[in-house]
């Protein structure tokens, strides 16, 4: 008697088309990419720093503009994926499904599980996307969260000809370091959060066929914006070579 040996293939319906109102999630990925692109350009285009002990008032305006552009570029960016993971799974899973078992996970675990109910197979655990989406969610929260914190002040000190007391000048080179180091911070932060978008727009597209609700960003996709600078197009292309340098090794 023969040996057979019987493969059962689970079959997934990934949905091409769809209809939704009040969808936003696009609107987001696009302010999120306008944001990233004018902080690339005024990055790229550096107002000198001034001497030391000096002042650049169109310094501090270009610092001013992209700590805006940067806070918009994060914040849309984490918008945009959270409403289209909600979206992935309610097009694909039904809506039901999306309130009663997908609401109380958070955004990262969301986009793991998701995919994996829709197809099988989840995004990469430790490939860039995801890696990307943890520093991207803890940079939204810190900003949504956001704490001040006391600036050292001025001590009276007799017996010292600035005024300064030895403590407080301390203090304050050390909070200046820290706001220093709070800076760096911030500018990886922001490095990190529409590149986010456009990796896990790749990854969902070869692991479903499409991007869902996100906009495509692979090879010849096309796009909404009237127009897209030729810096921001091939940081994409960098991006999408290293997604693919990544999918290699795995």
């Amino acid at each position: 008697m023969g040996e057979f040996t019987t493969a059962f293939t689970k079959t997934f319906f990934v949905q091409n088309t769809w209809a939704r109102s009040g969808t936003l999630t696009r609107v987001f990925a696009e302010m999120a990419e306008e944001a990233y692109e004018a902080y690339q350009v005024e990055k790229t285009n550096r107002v000198r720093e001034p001497p030391e002990d000096g002042y650049s008032e169109k310094r501090v305006e270009q610092d001013d503009l992209m700590t805006k552009l940067g806070i918009k570029s994060i914040v849309f960016t984490a918008m945009a994926l959270e409403a289209g993971v909600f979206e992935l799974a309610a097009i694909n899973l039904g809506d039901a499904t999306t309130t009663d078992y997908l609401e109380k996970l958070d955004i990262n675990a969301k986009w793991f599980v998701v995919p994996r109910l829709i197809c099988g197979h989840s995004l990469a655990e430790k490939g860039p996307a995801l890696n990307n989406l943890s520093t991207l969610i803890k940079a939204r929260n810190q900003l949504v969260h956001c704490k001040s914190k006391p600036f050292p002040g001025y001590q009276p000190d007799p017996e010292s000809p600035t005024g300064w007391t030895e403590q407080s000048m301390k203090e304050v080179e050390e909070r200046a370091s820290e706001i220093a180091a709070d800076s760096r911070k911030f500018a990886s932060y922001v490095q990190a959060s529409f590149p986010t978008l456009v990796l896990i727009s790749l990854e969902l597209e070869a692991l479903i066929g499409n991007s869902g609700p996100l906009p495509g960003f692979s090879k010849g996709a096309k796009h909404t914006r009237a127009k897209r600078s030729s810096l921001l197009s091939n940081l994409i292309g960098e991006w999408r070579k290293s997604h693919s340098k990544y999918h290699e090794k795995a």
